[in-house]
């Protein structure tokens, strides 16, 4: 939660591409095929929760994503966004995460097979392959990844 009001600079930084919206609105987005980069935006938070969706995709190679956001109440300072849970439906559609429990992180197999992923997917026609339930979005390569998910 936003512990005080004021303009805040919110950053992805992700192989390949990312988006990030903040009370439904893009705030920052890195898309494409790339390794780690950077993009950022401000946004007016306001004291309080606000809803944070990050989507992302990985082509294949080196995988990274991580979510920074610094403000008023950071005293500038970038920090990793920390979630406070979710609110309403959180459940996605098999496997699930644990609902309030931090950022549900779903991950999906290839939807173009072996052929390389040339824009970012429509997540809401495809089913993901694994969930994962995590306090901060800060992984760094694929190794990582599938040590998280138990692979």
């Amino acid at each position: 939660a936003i512990s005080k009001t004021g303009m805040s600079t919110v950053c992805t930084r992700s192989d390949d591409g990312s988006h990030v919206y903040v009370d439904g609105f893009k705030v920052a987005a890195r898309p494409g095929l790339h390794p780690p980069r950077t993009g950022c935006g401000d946004k007016w938070l306001s004291r309080g929760l606000h809803s944070v969706l990050v989507t992302m995709f990985e082509n294949g190679g080196g995988a990274y994503q991580r979510l920074t956001y610094k403000g008023p109440d950071t005293g500038g300072k970038e920090v990793l966004m920390p979630s406070a849970g979710f609110e309403g439906d959180c459940e996605a559609p098999v496997p699930k995460c644990d609902c309030g429990a931090g950022w549900c992180a779903n991950f999906y197999y290839n939807p173009v097979g072996l052929k390389q992923v040339r824009d970012f997917p429509d997540f809401k026609r495809l089913v993901p392959q694994a969930a994962k339930t995590l306090l901060t979005i800060g992984y760094h390569n694929d190794g990582q990844i599938a040590r998280m998910l138990g692979k």
